[in-house]
């Protein structure tokens, strides 16, 4: 069997399994926003929208903060400026959210040391 023929099946399995996760993913949010809006608990829904909020804004500074230069290697794939600054700015926001994981499990875990 070509070696091609399987890296293209494994990238193509790739894509149709982050595709099934991304739906799983939504619709297990949106039954569970429509239980809380059910049962009235809007204070859950709040602290969401927030934590949403906070992504949003660090991937906006993110995108803010990363370069729109595109070498000669990249452009022969067609990636403009603009594509070049979305690709740096979700890097960042990535690199940023890695980061804010690592303190978070790190506190967590002297908090539960200490106690």
């Amino acid at each position: 069997m070509d070696p091609n023929t399987l890296v293209n099946f494994g990238i193509i399995a790739s894509y149709i399994l982050i595709g099934l996760a991304l739906v799983a993913i939504l619709l297990a949010n949106i039954i569970n926003i429509v239980n809380l809006i059910i049962n009235g608990e809007f204070s859950k829904l709040i602290k969401s929208a927030v934590g949403l909020a906070v992504f949003g804004l660090v991937f906006l500074i993110g995108w803010g903060v990363a370069g729109a230069e595109v070498t000669e290697k990249f452009a022969m794939f067609n990636v403009t400026a603009t594509s070049s600054k979305l690709i740096g700015g979700t890097l960042i926001t990535t690199y940023v959210m890695l980061g804010l994981v690592t303190v978070g499990v790190i506190f967590s875990l002297l908090a539960r040391l200490f106690r």
